[in-house]
């Protein structure tokens, strides 16, 4: 309001603060005569004095002095007591000189400085951009090896930029009692990497609060943000998390590198017979795929990759997400933003006015989203997405969860994707592994059969771990006729595992088995990110040795266990007499069930 009277001229800033300091009793300090230490600039970061007119001037022990432009705001000073560890007097000043006082106090001295300063922060609706530049990118190590303690703006600038050069994916810092530990997330574990004085994670918060353009007076709340880090070679999307305990706020951030390499189909890890089962389902004009697993297993690369394969100029392509994870030319970008009532459902209707031909959405949440999805995948686009679920499988009784009725799901999907990121055995230190009987066994494995594997010793390229890089483990799910009729009749799990069992669909295990044999991973990988396997055995008949129960033929003695039909490879129930797809009879008197299949004789005239 002051500030509102001073620019119409009914009243000017220095009138408003003698009527402070009369009716409040409030003490007022010329800032432009007072002489400010330089140390000083190390306890508030400028953007926060900029940005809330307010700057420190002095400081007796456990006591900082501050100069405001409304030192009424107890909000504001109780949020910088937290943030120092001090105790406030607040003195009233002069805006327009708490102003001119931070510009020439912050001085931008390069020997001074580690980052560059907030006016290289460009901010937008949801996120900060930082610019880290080349100094950034120094040890975090020695900003406390030195006798002069780190401000909280380099200690986090040095922290990003530490985690950038470490490739990690995740960022934990954590309220212990005595420290904050921070945990890197690399190739899918955390590890322990450093421990930051206690002292510092009011700061450290708060700076990071500032960077994401959240509310720093707010601790008892989460809060998300957005920072986008430029550094000299790359851009960077961090996406942050707040979340209160009882040692302090604990924050989370996620790290998604813009500038990362599309991959090809080939090289994400499917098996030959998935790449070419993925190949056909990309060539259907339209349908949904929807792409499942857990948080962090890769799914928005693998719809990039599918969208990379198939995108032409003659096709208009749009992607829905939150946040843009990878930047294509390919393709229109669209970034939800929730604040403002930009959600899924919201530009996904939109965009089906847009004429689009193949639509990837982020991620299915809600029914709202789905049904939409859904219905523009029965409306003639293609649309690809994730969910979040465990198996192929399991990704139908989700959507029925949903809301979504089975006979739109038969109708408009066409094919699910399962996958989970395993690490990759280290070439350079691989030798070869003995797997124990008990393993086999977790694996679902027959303990006596033997199982080439490989392990990493550990060396220098891969930092003693034994592994370097990830690869995927998929299963690819077809909904083909039979899936469809299955669907309309409200079939279970069972049966449409068993279904697509039969029609050669590989499980996630059996391509982990496959990776295990071809020595890319090793067995603790497998059980690590699919854990034990409750697999259904049965022993064969005729060798008695245990085996599991999807299979049709014994592996050890290639005793037929399970009937089938080798005119179409369909599956066949005991107690049918024909193969329900090509008409094949079964012969009931036939010693083995396999060979038990006779060709009907053609009829005479007329289509058969």
């Amino acid at each position: 309001m002051p500030e509102i009277f001073d620019k119409m001229g009914v009243v000017n800033e220095v009138e408003v603060l003698k009527f402070m300091s009369n009716s409040l009793g409030m003490k007022t300090i010329d800032v432009e005569k007072i002489a400010i230490p330089d140390d000083l600039r190390t306890i508030l970061p400028k953007e926060i004095c900029k940005g809330n007119r307010l700057i420190p001037i002095a400081k007796n022990g456990s006591i900082l002095t501050v100069a405001m432009a409304d030192p009424t705001d107890r909000m504001k000073v109780d949020a910088l007591k937290f943030m120092t560890g001090l105790k406030i007097r607040a003195w009233a000043g002069l805006p327009s000189d708490i102003l001119c006082k931070i510009e020439a106090v912050y001085v931008d001295k390069a020997e001074d400085r580690p980052v560059p300063d907030i006016s290289d922060v460009i901010e937008s609706v949801d996120s900060g951009v930082v610019d880290l530049g080349t100094e950034g990118e120094k040890d975090i190590v020695t900003l406390f090896s030195g006798r002069k303690r780190p401000s909280a703006v380099q200690v986090v600038n040095a922290l990003i930029a530490d985690a950038l050069s470490r490739e990690a994916s995740d960022v934990h810092i954590e309220v212990k009692a005595r420290h904050i530990m921070v945990r890197y997330r690399i190739s899918g574990l955390l590890s322990d990497v450093m421990h930051i004085p206690l002292e510092l994670h009011a700061a450290m918060v708060s700076r990071i609060k500032v960077m994401a353009g959240l509310d720093i007076s707010e601790r008892r709340r989460p809060q998300d943000g957005r920072i986008v880090v430029k550094t000299a070679d790359r851009m960077v999307d961090i996406r942050l998390s707040t979340l209160p305990t009882i040692a302090g706020e604990k924050v989370v951030f996620r790290i998604l590198d813009r500038n990362s390499s599309i991959k090809d189909i080939e090289e994400l890890g499917m098996l030959d017979n998935q790449v070419r089962l993925v190949a056909q389902l990309l060539k259907k004009p339209q349908g949904c795929l929807l792409v499942t697993g857990p948080t962090g297993s890769g799914k928005t690369s693998t719809l990039y990759s599918l969208i990379n394969k198939t995108a032409t100029i003659e096709k208009n392509y749009t992607t829905i997400e939150d946040p843009v994870e990878y930047y294509m030319d390919k393709a229109e970008q669209v970034m939800i933003k929730e604040k403002i009532g930009l959600t899924f459902p919201v530009v996904l209707r939109t965009l089906l006015r847009q004429d689009p031909d193949t639509i990837m959405l982020g991620e299915i949440r809600d029914f709202e989203t789905a049904e939409v999805a859904f219905h523009a995948a029965l409306t003639g686009h293609t649309v690809m997405s994730t969910l979040h679920t465990n198996s192929c499988v399991a990704t139908i009784t989700r959507l029925m969860d949903m809301g979504i009725q089975p006979h739109i799901i038969s109708s408009a999907l066409n094919g699910i994707i399962a996958q989970r990121l395993v690490r990759r055995v280290c070439p350079h230190c691989m030798v070869d592994d003995e797997v124990p009987g008990d393993v086999k066994q977790l694996l679902g494995q027959d303990p006596s059969s033997p199982l080439p594997a490989k392990r990493g010793q550990g060396c220098d390229q891969c930092k003693g771990s034994g592994y370097l890089g990830r690869t995927g483990i998929y299963e690819v799910f077809n909904i083909d006729h039979d899936i469809e009729r299955m669907l309309q009749r409200g079939a279970t799990e069972g049966e449409l595992q068993k279904a697509a069992l039969g029609h050669g669909m590989t499980l996630l295990i059996d391509s982990g088995i496959e990776k295990i044999r071809m020595g890319i991973t090793t067995c603790d990988e497998i059980l690590r990110v699919l854990g034990p396997q409750n697999l259904l055995h049965r022993s064969c008949p005729s060798c008695g040795k245990a085996m599991g129960g999807r299979f049709r033929f014994c592996p050890f003695c290639a005793h037929p266990i399970r009937p089938f039909c080798r005119q179409c490879n369909r599956d066949m129930d005991p107690e049918w007499a024909a193969c329900p797809d090509c008409g094949t009879k079964v012969d009931r008197k036939a010693h083995d069930p396999t060979e038990a299949i006779t060709r009907p004789e053609p009829r005479k005239g007329g289509l058969h």
